[in-house]
């Protein structure tokens, strides 16, 4: 493969992990204030303005943190794109990225109140967990291969 070809991949495979990471920001924001709303006593108007100072603090560090990682992935995926480190790397990223957004999904579920029904919630968590699973295990089992 030619470098301009192995760079593409190394960069559609960060655009996922991106994407991934924005969607763990939105959904770890709404169950944060998920959380924060069981709390909610009527006619406290301090409590509103504490909730407001949270998720502004919530989202400024956990933005930082997700520009943070990107900035590392994207040097991470493009110095690995010459090796053949990239899928192994790929994967163990999105593989935590997916078991994180499992438990702040289940973590949101669990708010908004399990016995909504909703067969797809169902498949979405099952989805999640099984692939992050599935991509963690498969780097562990190539690293002990090599071995």
């Amino acid at each position: 493969m030619t470098r301009v070809f192995r760079y593409l991949i190394a960069y559609v495979l960060w655009i996922v992990d991106l994407g991934l990471g924005i969607w763990l920001l939105i959904l770890s924001r709404t169950a944060l204030l998920g959380i924060l709303g069981l709390r909610y006593k009527q006619g406290a108007v301090s409590y509103v303005h504490q909730v407001d100072f949270v998720d502004k603090m919530f989202v400024l560090l956990l933005g930082l943190a997700w520009l943070t990682l990107m900035i590392v992935l994207e040097q991470s995926f493009r110095k690995s794109a010459l090796t053949e480190k990239l899928l192994q790397r790929f994967a163990r990223v999105t593989g935590i990225l997916l078991l994180a957004l499992f438990v702040v999904d289940l973590i949101l579920f669990w708010v908004q109140g399990v016995g909504s029904g909703d067969w797809r919630r169902w498949l979405l968590l099952a989805a999640e967990l099984g692939i992050g699973i599935v991509l963690i295990l498969s780097v562990k089992n190539r690293l002990t291969a090599k071995l």
